[in-house]
């Protein structure tokens, strides 16, 4: 589905504006603003006049724009036209060609006929003459050329600044800059003595006055103090928890309030406030009101609950909001610091800004002592904390452009996307997932509307975000606010969508492909960033109209196929023109039975039958109950009441009936006895299956009973002849709750536990390595609980090969490069004394001997305390490595009956070159190690967690 742009607001004919190419070297974005005045028009060789007089020594700054320029115009291939917006058509050898930018549409006349060795201005004259365009040009000479040729021109003298612009500059003129700082300041941060904290109704004081009020109700309280009302209903006062209250602090507040600064919506600190022994404890500060931008904006149904009327122009007002207050602090060389949504709140259409907790920002040599990774630039990351050093305003533009960015994609962070690393990776990494220009890859864009949302975004937005986010270019506050306000303009004269959420691309792109439906074969367009998704998801493309009719189609898919004797048969619309209008108007209600009602094929197949009878007879049927539904009655005896009376009264009468009317009687009888049956069964199946529940689950005999009782009931005094058809039913009912709620283990004897293990994961195919002894003799073995298979097990060395497949992707064991030296310090993990502990156990020991019981060579002693159940797990060293599998433990019983003595913790383990050996002639290749330094306990821990597992020997 696509949004398709809305019409701009036409102006009748309006004017040409010829672009000079000065013009558009110094500010290429002047064919977006000129559209209010006219519609832009350049020459065919604007590429060649811009490259000519930005080839001697022309600043950085020009080169941009020429190769800004150049790539606006090769984005896609002009179109043809036949006029111009005016009406006029083009004269004899020339061409007009149209660019459709997105955001406005480019005119460009071509003209084949040159006279020799006329220059670029003199040509460019001709044809503004030729067409009555009016010159915008930068230069005075080619203004005086023109009225010489009698073609209206005007001299640009740069951008004007807008009336937000002047109400900026005026209001950045009023308190004296601070300093610029180069180190951080020396002020100690240690804790000043507090007496006592001011809370609600206590008296605070002025600093350095005599002033006092009463502080009021609280407003909320944070990690460093409270806010409280105070008398000056604009005003409120900030009172510091005791630990918060430094020397550092007061010296950084008492730098603030030197300055008088004031800007609507900053909350600066205006006074220090003191207690009652005068000691400082808070200060005021004038009052915010809004909803913070992490609880409102960037939240999709906070922001459609809490600003309804909202578009995407109230937007682009609480970004031109941010921007003017960053920019008024940037004046006073005061750096922001922790630009986060928590420090913003909005209200209203979004234009007026309140920025909070502002007694964090970096004044001078006091740095910021916090932040947030996602507003942090890439230098800032790599710092230890963020009060170690200061920032600069280049650092904190990064973190304007990602305000920004996550307004008009409302929270969406730029750095956010699929497949990436971690936030502070993309950062640092410049991996910004959005196209623009040559760059095309969709593959990382994050799913949702964000991606409809940046191609609906005006060309410029788009590069700027672009240079910010992927080419690490720090744009000025200015500039974004040039930016925002055009997009503003665009927004007012309907350029470009409102909407907060596009559920579409945006086709006015140049960046659009041309495919074919995969249903009906027709072409249509697509956008180019939607056609890779289509590719990487591997879906057939399909146009507007065929998904339309799929999604109809689905939703109506049970019409599509009516129900044999539905209104759509042939016999029962003949049937029902001969009939009553009350019969055709009214249809009789169905329930879930009426399917059994029988009624003979010659009634429903002769219409002049049913149209025979008495109208008493048709609208008042003879009661049935119980005993008179198992009665066989004739199909036909349904033509009247009165015919039934006298053919029982008469024998003959009975024999005169047709033959299959009579055999047609025995089929319903026949059929109505086997009902009877199944009813029947089904209540005496019921009965157990409500006994056997009320047995094991006494909870459920209140609902049973209810159902039953109720069930009776309706069918007794409400519908006598679906007694038993209501005991179906309920026997249905009751057999599902009998297969949801029986344990069949109860019912079926399950395999038996015969000895429980240990064992851990050697590869990510689910693979696990345990001992030979722990899988001899079971029928069956489960892992985790559900169910293993052995597949290579060997009582010489003692080890099994066994593999769960439902393990498979698991992180798998690695082996040391080394084998155990002689104490060495190990970890034994497993599963000890299964049923009674329940849960993993580690232990801790030492390589006590390098060789095993009688001097084998492929085991070892270790001193860790082993369990019957630890038999198959794993013996890790420091780093986490295996360095064995445990195998058995000494029988100290035995020992001491044969020696005398106990035995202490004398316990043996297989090696792990030889459990190595043992994996690769089975077919798995062991994982190697390949750091050897210690691990953390704790991480140990976890480690030796996600790959040792409990294994179950089941007879």
């Amino acid at each position: 589905m696509f949004v398709k742009r809305k019409s701009p607001r036409t102006q009748p004919n309006p004017p040409g504006v010829f672009l000079d190419a000065c013009v558009l070297m110094a500010d290429p974005d002047i064919i977006m603003r000129i559209h209010g005045k006219g519609y832009p028009v350049i020459s065919s060789s604007i590429i060649n006049e811009l490259k000519a007089l930005s080839g001697h020594g022309a600043s950085q700054a020009t080169l941009d724009n020429v190769d800004k320029m150049d790539r606006l115009l090769a984005r896609e291939s002009p179109n043809l036209v036949n006029a111009l917006p005016d009406g006029q058509k083009p004269r004899r050898g020339d061409k007009f060609l149209r660019f459709d930018l997105g955001w406005v549409e480019l005119y460009q006349i071509h003209r084949s006929r040159r006279h020799p060795g006329s220059s670029y201005s003199a040509r460019n004259l001709g044809i503004a003459r030729d067409y009555g365009l009016r010159l915008l040009t930068r230069t005075r000479q080619n203004h005086e050329d023109a009225k010489k040729a009698g073609v209206k021109s005007t001299v640009w003298k740069g951008r004007q600044s807008s009336q937000r612009s002047s109400a900026r500059t005026s209001a950045a003129s009023g308190p004296r800059p601070f300093a610029v700082a180069t180190s951080v300041s020396g002020v100690k941060d240690h804790q000043i003595a507090v007496s006592s904290i001011p809370d609600s109704g206590d008296i605070v004081t002025l600093s350095g006055t005599t002033r006092q009020f009463r502080l009021r109700q609280s407003i909320g309280t944070g990690g460093e103090g409270t806010v409280y009302h105070t008398p000056n209903a604009n005003m409120v006062a900030k009172i510091y928890r005791k630990e918060k209250i430094t020397g550092q602090r007061f010296a950084k507040l008492k730098l603030m309030v030197s300055r008088d600064v004031s800007y609507p919506g900053i909350c600066w600190p205006k006074s220090l406030l003191a207690n009652q022994s005068g000691e400082f404890v808070g200060y005021l500060m004038p009052k915010a009101e809004g909803h913070t931008l992490q609880k409102s904006v960037f939240v999709k149904k906070l922001l459609l609950a809490k600003f309804p009327g909202w578009t995407r122009k109230n937007l682009v007002n609480v970004c031109i909001g941010f921007l003017e207050r960053v920019e008024y602090l940037h004046n006073l060389n005061v750096v922001v610091g922790d630009i986060n949504p928590l420090n913003t709140l909005v209200h209203g259409d979004g234009r007026t800004s309140h920025f909070v907790d502002v007694d964090s920002y970096q004044v001078e040599g006091f740095a910021c002592p916090v932040g947030t990774v996602n507003f942090s630039a890439p230098e800032v990351l790599n710092w230890q904390s963020y009060s170690s050093k200061l920032r600069t305003k280049e650092h904190e533009l990064f973190a304007v452009a990602t305000m920004l960015f996550m307004i008009l994609l409302p929270g969406k962070p730029p750095y956010s996307q699929q497949g990436g690393d971690s936030q502070k990776q993309n950062i640092l990494k410049g991996r910004f997932p959005y196209p623009y220009g040559t760059t095309l890859d969709a593959s990382r864009l994050p799913a949702g509307s964000w991606r409809y949302i940046w191609t609906h975004l005006p060309d410029p937005v788009q590069e700027a975000f672009h240079q910010a986010f992927r080419q690490g270019i720090r744009h000025p506050v200015s500039h974004w606010l040039e930016l925002m306000e055009e997009y503003h303009w665009l927004l007012d004269r309907g350029y470009v969508t409102e909407e907060l959420f596009p559920r579409g691309f945006d086709l006015r792109k140049g960046e659009q492909k041309q495919i074919h439906c995969s249903i009906c074969r027709q072409q249509f367009p697509v956008h180019s960033t939607h056609y890779e998704f289509l590719k990487l998801e591997g879906r057939q493309p399909k146009c507007t109209q065929c998904l339309e009719k799929e999604r109809l189609k689905n939703r109506h898919f049970s019409a599509a196929s009516p129900s044999p004797g539905s209104s759509h048969s042939p016999s029962t619309r003949s049937a029902s023109v001969g009939s009553a209008a009350s019969t055709q108007t009214k249809k009789p209600k169905k329930n879930l039975f009426s399917f059994l009602k029988s009624k003979a094929p010659s009634s429903a197949a002769s219409p002049s039958a049913s149209s025979s009878r008495p109208a008493s007879a048709q609208s008042k049927k003879p009661k049935k109950n119980l005993f008179r539904f198992l009665k066989s009655k004739a199909p036909s005896s349904t033509a009247a009441t009165s015919a039934s009376s006298s053919s029982a009264a008469s024998p003959s009468a009975s024999s005169s009936r047709p033959a299959s009317a009579q055999a047609n009687q025995k089929k319903v009888r026949r059929f109505r006895i086997s009902w009877f049956i199944l009813m029947v069964y089904g209540s005496f199946v019921a009965l157990l299956a409500t006994l056997y529940l009320v047995s094991v689950a006494p909870a459920l005999q209140v609902p049973l009973a209810g159902a039953c009782i109720v069930g009776v009931c309706v069918g007794i005094f409400k519908f006598p002849r679906y007694i038993l058809s209501l005991l179906a039913l309920y026997a249905f009912a009751a057999g599902w709750v009998f297969l949801f709620a029986t344990n069949f283990d109860d019912l079926v004897p399950g395999p038996l536990l015969a000895g429980t293990g240990s064992a851990f994961v050697v590869s990510d195919k689910g693979h696990l390595l345990t001992n030979a002894h722990v899988v001899e003799g079971c029928d069956s073995i489960a892992v985790n609980g559900l169910r293993a298979n052995v597949l290579k097990a060997s009582g010489q060395i003692d080890l099994a090969l066994i593999q769960a497949r439902h393990l498979s992707g698991n992180q798998a064991a690695v082996f040391a490069q080394q084998p155990a030296s002689l104490n060495l310090d190990i970890a034994v993990v497993g599963f000890p004394l299964g049923g009674i502990l329940g849960g993993l156990n580690i232990t801790r020991g030492t390589v006590s001997a390098t060789k095993g019981l009688k001097g084998s060579e492929s085991t070892m002693q270790i001193s860790a305390p082993v369990q019957p159940g630890n038999s198959g797990g794993p013996v890790l060293d420091a780093s986490g490595s295996v360095v064995g599998v445990v195998v058995a433990k000494l029988n100290a019983v035995k020992f001491a009956e044969e020696t005398g003595d106990i035995p202490q913790n004398v316990n043996f383990a297989i090696r792990g070159r030889v459990a190595k050996q043992f994996l690769s002639q089975n077919g798995v290749k062991p994982l190697m190690a390949r750091r050897a330094s210690a691990l953390d306990p704790i991480e140990l821990g976890k480690r030796a967690q996600s790959i040792t597992y409990l294994v179950e020997c089941l007879h």
